[in-house]
């Protein structure tokens, strides 16, 4: 299982990594991963105990993005709950590295995604290194 990467500066290298903290735990895409790219870049990730992220990038070139309802979207789902960015308390997006051509994309995010009857779950120290498919 991948350890959180927290230097950012080394080369993509498309290994299929994604992981965060989940109200301060540690969450990791061991289950399943898949990337890819349309006219948005969409990253669906599982846990083994049935939790799910996925994050809908609009934005593609390096450099610093919100994330929110309306663009750059993340949805981290728990016990048949789903918890939303919002444009009220929007989240950042880090695009580190892109390769277009390799098809390999690395970055950094976090949110604070809430529940149709307003819970909360805190997404920090997010990564990701990833190859998608086009």
């Amino acid at each position: 299982f991948p350890s959180h990467d927290n230097n950012l500066t080394s080369p993509p290298t498309g290994a299929g990594n994604l992981s965060c903290t989940v109200n301060g735990q540690f969450w990791g895409a061991n289950q399943e991963l898949t990337a890819s790219k349309g006219t948005t870049l969409t990253i669906n990730a599982k846990n083994n105990n049935g939790s799910s992220l996925s994050i809908i990038l609009n934005d593609l070139d390096t450099g610093l993005y919100l994330i929110n309802a309306d663009r750059n979207k993340a949805i981290f789902t728990e016990s048949a709950s789903s918890y939303l960015s919002s444009n009220s308390n929007p989240g950042s997006l880090s695009i580190t590295q892109h390769d277009v051509q390799k098809g390999v994309i690395k970055g950094s995010f976090q949110f604070i995604g809430r529940n149709a009857v307003g819970a909360t779950r805190t997404i920090t120290q997010g990564s990701f290194d990833l190859l998608y498919s086009k």
